[in-house]
């Protein structure tokens, strides 16, 4: 192994600066950095793989942690055990913040059996500190704690869950080198859809194009049925494509619908993951919904494709330039008209292709159009929300609740790639994600905290709407609760805050 450079090594024969001083500089440095105090526990780096009978363990964890409950009034903690007593880690007081409910997922996937060893390495220093790894040692702990607690629950595991994983000790703890840690770009959905064998015959631009579409049908697909209402589960990847074998046809629509939409024209009307989602839920809109959602694992075994034809063929009318479907875009397009720069939001468009699908061959303008309210400040929303039928279970009634609706400091964020998908116009922001594009109807986006204190929020933009004051209102549904609030439309991110 090569000899580790040391920081005197790198200063010039030539340099003014003495060893000295260099010295003294270190000794300051030494006593405001908490991670360089304390004796040497790990004297050279090493690596080594615990998998099988030597995977890690959750007391393994809680050693590396520090692992300590203490009384409340005792000190700042990070974490609480299963007993609800406060923890503090006293191996882990100078890592990056702590997100509870992150732990809580990666607990998930250990519980459901889905967590693998992908050579990512948990990372312990030369006197002992987490510089990598917290939330996967106490999601472990987390996870040995709810198996001991109720082990029916999680019958993956036979004997006290476990994980495999690479741990590598004895790195330098200053700040140049732990400062490295983490900075690779998190993958998205799509991004692990599209190297999967779903899309794999095609070119590489129309494998990107058809797994953004499939990672908007996940997700739509997901609110529509009440996934994790039902599990009580967080959205992982692992998740997401276990649904996805689980409902292999959705990748078939996925296709069609890509195909169908070369000329944009379903994308002019609707985001065309949303549009390859309701081509299934159509497809399957005779099945009786009572034995899918009872079933211990809910599979497309159970459901009646016998309207496949009917849903394939109903897109492809709304994709030619001149069909009797034709009829949806001009109400579309009077729609606009009539909405100004407020523009039509998802829920309005969602609604009107529901109504052209039960109308089925007597679509008319009459028969779409929508039923509106207004609200005691004299807004208007949208007052029906259909159906397609079968397994559709929409989604829940809104929790009117106004969030982030103070001032928000200017600061430009970078978005995602756009996919093609036209939406209404909205309103210019002057928040968080106005750099390259705005949010839009369908996509995943942090809410940001009005105050330091507060966590940010993540979820599903469902829809835009103006208040009487003139500001832009956004519909969104929370991934935590599932439930959907109406928030400042300048809070919205793509990324969340204090992550690349």
């Amino acid at each position: 192994m090569p000899k580790p450079v040391q920081n005197d090594e790198l200063v010039s024969k030539n340099s003014a600066a003495s060893k000295k001083d260099q010295r003294k500089a270190q000794k300051r440095l030494d006593k405001t950095n908490p991670k360089k105090s304390g004796d040497v526990v790990y004297a050279e780096f090493s690596g080594s793989l615990k998998s099988g009978d030597d995977a890690l363990t959750g007391d393994e964890a809680k050693k590396l942690l520090g692992w300590t409950v203490q009384p409340k009034e005792d000190g700042e903690t990070l974490t609480f055990d299963g007993a609800s007593k406060p923890v503090k880690c006293v191996n882990n007081s100078n890592n990056r913040p702590f997100n509870s409910s992150w732990a809580d997922t990666l607990a998930q996937e250990i519980l459901r059996g889905r967590w693998r060893a992908n050579g990512e390495t948990i990372i312990i220093g030369q006197r002992g500190a987490v510089l990598s790894g917290q939330h996967r040692l106490i999601a472990l702990i987390r996870a040995v704690e709810l198996w001991k607690a109720d082990r029916d629950k999680y019958p993956f595991w036979k004997t006290e869950p476990t994980i495999d994983t690479v741990l590598s000790t004895g790195v330098e703890e200053d700040d140049v080198v732990v400062n490295t840690i983490d900075t690779g770009k998190t993958r998205s959905l799509s991004d692990v859809i599209y190297r999967s064998d779903y899309f794999g015959t095609v070119s590489n631009s129309d494998r990107k194009g058809l797994a953004k579409v499939a990672e908007s049908a996940v997700r739509f697909f997901w609110d529509r049925t009440g996934v994790a209402d039902a599990y009580d589960i967080s959205r992982t990847h692992a998740e997401a494509l276990d649904m996805l074998n689980r409902h292999p046809k959705l990748v078939t629509f996925v296709k069609h619908i890509y195909q169908e939409n070369a000329a944009n024209k379903i994308g002019k009307l609707i985001p065309v993951g949303t549009a390859a989602a309701l081509c299934y839920f159509m497809a399957v809109s005779k099945t009786e919904p009572k034995a899918y959602y009872e079933a211990d694992v809910r599979e497309e075994e159970s459901l009646d494709f016998s309207e496949e034809d009917t849903a394939t063929g109903f897109w492809a009318e709304l994709a030619k330039d001149k069909s009797k479907l034709g009829v949806v875009r001009d109400v579309l397009a009077e729609m606009y008209d009539q909405s100004g720069d407020a523009g039509v939001s998802f829920s309005e468009r969602l609604a009107l292709v529901i109504k052209a699908w039960h109308a089925g061959d007597s679509v008319k303008a009459a028969t779409l159009k929508l039923e509106y309210h207004k609200d005691e400040d004299g807004i208007k929303h949208l007052a029906e929300f259909p159906l397609v039928g079968g397994i559709d279970r929409g989604v829940d009634g809104d929790d009117q609740v106004i969030l982030g609706d103070e001032d928000e400091e200017e600061d430009e964020e970078d978005g995602d790639e756009d996919d093609g998908e036209e939406t209404p116009k909205k309103p210019a922001a002057k928040g968080k994600a106005s750099a390259k594009r705005m949010p839009k109807d369908g996509d995943e986006v942090w809410v940001l905290p009005s105050k330091k204190s507060e966590e940010p929020w993540f979820g599903t933009l469902i829809s835009t709407k103006q208040s009487p004051g003139g500001k832009t209102i956004a519909k969104v549904r929370f991934q935590s609760n599932q439930k959907q609030y109406d928030v400042d439309y300048d809070s919205l991110s793509f990324e969340k805050p204090g992550e690349e």
